[in-house]
């Protein structure tokens, strides 16, 4: 059993290759001893160079953080500086951030003002009551930018979701089962999640001022209703 072991003292596991077990042997190729001792760390040679900071010194009398510091400000600061305070941010007026941005405090605020040519609006009129909406919504820990396409202020969008009272079969015998977008004739068997199912269009769109009164709905294709959005006399009929 004795034979079956690694030789090196103290280790019980199998041999492998030149009567030593796979650790032993491995190491012994990479390091040229068996010994434990030279896996160990290399002595300290110093400590980083910048005041306060006790890390080991690796690169340019600096330490690992420091340096990677360094090479990517071209600066090194100690670990208690705090980088200068930026002001407010160019678009939304918001305490900048110190994740290297100077003049905006997210990358979102950035990407408008390089968008809108460095006016990005902060108002923006509803399209249907002509109400401004506040581009910029506060809430707690920050603002929340508004997608630039948005076209209704919140009382709208509430006001929209009011059922009309007319369905698509109402509609089919009021006018016919035509697509009053594309031409085609819809088939009033198809049910969810058929896109080419019947669906209620409001001919004038409800963003622009379009009520929910029967003369301004009429029968569609679900997907060529999404196809034409809220973009008034929209049609794909040649």
């Amino acid at each position: 059993m004795q034979d079956s072991t690694c030789s090196v003292d103290g280790c019980d596991l199998l041999k492998k290759s030149a009567g030593m077990c796979s650790k032993h042997y491995t190491r012994l190729r990479r390091h040229g001893s068996t010994d434990d001792s030279v896996l160990m760390r290399k002595p300290n040679v110093g400590s980083c160079s910048v005041s306060d900071c006790e890390q080991p010194m690796r690169k340019r009398s600096w330490c690992a953080a420091h340096y990677s510091q360094w090479t990517q400000t071209g600066e090194v600061k100690p670990f208690g500086y705090k980088w200068a305070e930026w002001g407010s941010c160019k678009v939304c007026g918001e305490k900048c951030t110190e994740r290297g941005r100077r003049e905006f405090c997210s990358g979102r605020c950035q990407q408008l003002f390089s968008r809108h040519r460095g006016a990005p609006p902060a108002l923006k009129n509803c399209e249907r009551c002509g109400d401004s909406i506040d581009m910029f919504t506060p809430r707690e820990g920050g603002v929340r930018k508004r997608s630039m396409k948005i076209a209704m202020c919140d009382a709208c969008k509430r006001a929209r979701d009011t059922r009309h009272k007319m369905s698509v079969s109402v509609l089919a015998k009021r006018d016919g089962t035509g697509c009053t977008i594309c031409g085609e004739d819809i088939d009033m068997t198809l049910r969810h999640p058929e896109m080419k199912r019947a669906s209620v269009d409001h001919v004038l769109p409800y963003s622009l001022g379009g009520t929910h009164d029967p003369e301004n709905l009429a029968l569609a294709h679900l997907v060529c209703n999404i196809r034409k959005s809220n973009r008034a006399g929209w049609s794909t009929m040649g």
